[in-house]
């Protein structure tokens, strides 16, 4: 590349920097509100953070301090769970701590929240990696004005935005996806035998990682597979064909290295990787669903909220119009194996579609993260048909090329903003918390209503939690001075009416009628009104700032007390 071109890539990653690093530290809680769980480095189970996060976090602690290796959860592949292992070694972040103050509780509170933030930033780097490479793979096969219109469009998208702020795989392993990806247009395009040799393999090392860090990222392997049997076709040596064999060879070495136990607790492995599946498959008794969907209304639902919020309605029809364009400029038949804009079209193409037709038929509709994996090739493909469109337009360029890249980039880059702000600004959670602190006498006894409550330590505050749903027989005086209700499964249900049952929906609603009848309102904390929180598939806001409102269950021990 050129220097204006490792300009255009400096500004773009000092841009997704900023977006998904501003907000990194969301869910930190007071540490003198938790007695019980700050002094030990420890962190409470209902931290208002992502609730798979601990996986990443809690597990490797949990791994630490047992000394051992095997993290016995294979929900996600283990290289992010062995990457912090052995970074908490090494930097001895758990110097001091000990099992006897976790014995007992969920691997949820095993982590100093110091320990989420640092590891937040894997996710950083996959978005930051995801740019460079899609800006660097557009540049190989169109236009500089793609590859910065591809840039752009993965630093604004508002899903990889909102995951780079959480320590899941999904983020890192589209990044590893990309650079896959990458290698292989840049083993296609190399001269040098040299160079295509360890551009290849650097395919197969990443293709690898991204599989070991999340086992759905192996998606890419169907570009890799292209990739090495067009070299084999265009060079007809033994000695390439050994070279791509080893590459693709190293695909599941490098994952097998990042995921060892993955052989060597086989069963477990295998039965935990089949509940993933069913979960998205098939409804499962530890899945609350309420939804009427099937596979092609998953489907459709997932890519609707794509072109809604994720990357806007404008890129979609690029990248549709892209595959106009790889028709129209599709060389000869002589020249069908040429680094043409159909061949890098159809190469990614080999990405995107498996993936949709397998992984994006699922009936669970909270699933936004399964699009993470393929949206920067979406971009890429956008990009591409920006160019085309571009170059088809018979108007000034200098009018048309910004005004086509706002297009381009402004729907997913207001709901980014959104949520960055949304990350950069305390939970409702948190704020209900200080005002418990600061208003409810210690010692009292709450009764925690639906998911995703407000945490508090029992040392403080004796509670129990009605989890996953919603009590069916309400908290009596007899037991509890107050009760916290959550609002996430209520706003869950009413804003998805269209695929809920009726009767399910009025169940709803006749039950918040209840609790306004049974006990009294001494405080509420609405959660944020922002554009795009209605839309059902969105899980920001599902996971983060539900309405609060606190009931006063036992009236003579409210009164007396305030």
């Amino acid at each position: 590349m050129r220097p204006v071109d490792w300009l255009a890539v400096t500004v773009l990653l000092l841009f997704a920097a900023g977006l998904r690093i501003i907000g990194i530290s969301h869910g930190q809680l007071d540490a003198r509100h938790f007695p019980s769980y700050a002094p030990f480095g420890m962190t409470h189970e209902q931290i208002p953070i992502h609730p798979d996060e601990f996986f990443s976090v809690g597990v490797p602690v949990n791994m630490a301090l047992r000394n051992r290796l095997n993290p016995e959860v294979f929900y996600y592949p283990s290289f992010t769970i062995n990457a912090n292992f052995v970074m908490f070694q090494l930097t001895g972040a758990l110097e001091g701590q000990s099992l006897a103050e976790r014995e007992g509780r969920s691997l949820r509170a095993f982590a100093d929240f110091s320990l989420y933030v640092f590891a937040r930033m894997y996710s950083v780097f996959g978005g930051m990696l995801q740019v460079a490479c899609a800006y660097a793979i557009t540049r190989m096969v169109a236009s500089r004005y793609a590859a910065l219109c591809a840039g752009l469009l993965v630093c604004c998208s508002y899903t990889l935005v909102q995951y780079a702020h959480y320590i899941k795989p999904g983020s890192l392993a589209a990044g590893w996806m990309m650079l896959a990806a990458w290698a292989c247009f840049a083993a296609l395009q190399a001269r040098r035998e040299g160079s295509r040799k360890y551009a290849f393999l650097l395919a197969g090392v990443a293709t690898g990682l991204a599989a070991t860090t999340r086992y759905n990222a192996f998606a890419v392997s169907p570009l890799l597979i292209c990739a090495g049997l067009l070299l084999m076709v265009r060079h007809r040596s033994a000695r390439i064909a050994r070279q791509v064999c080893f590459s693709w060879l190293l695909v599941p070495v490098v994952f097998a290295i990042g995921s060892p136990y993955v052989l060597r607790d086989f069963e477990h492995f295998l039965s935990e990787f089949a509940w993933v599946v069913r979960s998205y498959t098939n409804t499962t008794a530890e899945i609350v669903d309420y939804f009427e969907v099937d596979h092609t209304s998953g489907l459709a639902h997932l890519m609707l909220f794509a072109g809604q919020m994720s990357v806007g309605i404008a890129a979609l029809g690029m990248a549709l119009l892209s595959t106009l364009a790889a028709w129209k400029e599709r060389p000869q038949r002589e020249r069908l194996y040429s680094n043409s804009l159909s061949l890098a079209v159809i190469l990614i193409c080999a990405v995107i579609l498996p993936y949709i037709l397998v992984a994006l038929r699922t009936i669970r509709l909270r699933s936004d993260a399964l699009l993470v994996l393929i949206l920067p090739f979406f971009a890429v493909l956008a990009a591409i048909g920006a160019d085309w469109l571009l170059r088809h337009i018979r108007l000034p360029s200098r009018l048309t090329m910004p005004i086509l890249a706002l297009v381009l980039v402004t729907q997913p880059l207001v709901f980014s903003v959104q949520v960055v702000r949304m990350f950069a600004q305390p939970d409702t959670r948190n704020i209900m918390l200080h005002w418990i602190h600061e208003n409810i006498p210690r010692g009292s006894r709450f009764f925690l209503n639906g998911p995703y409550n407000v945490p508090l330590d029992e040392a403080l505050y004796p509670s129990d939690q009605q989890f996953l749903t919603y009590a069916e027989s309400l908290p009596d005086a007899n037991d509890y001075d107050y009760m916290l209700f959550s609002d996430v499964l209520a706003f869950d249900i009413l804003r998805s009416q269209t695929v809920v049952p009726r009767e399910v929906v009025d169940q709803q609603r006749e039950y918040l009628l209840i609790l306004d009848q049974t006990y009294r309102r001494l405080a509420e904390i609405q959660r944020p009104v922002w554009t795009g929180a209605e839309a059902m598939v969105n899980m920001a806001a599902h996971w983060h700032n539900p309405t609060l409102i606190l009931y006063c269950v036992n009236p003579s021990y409210c009164e007396r007390e305030q």
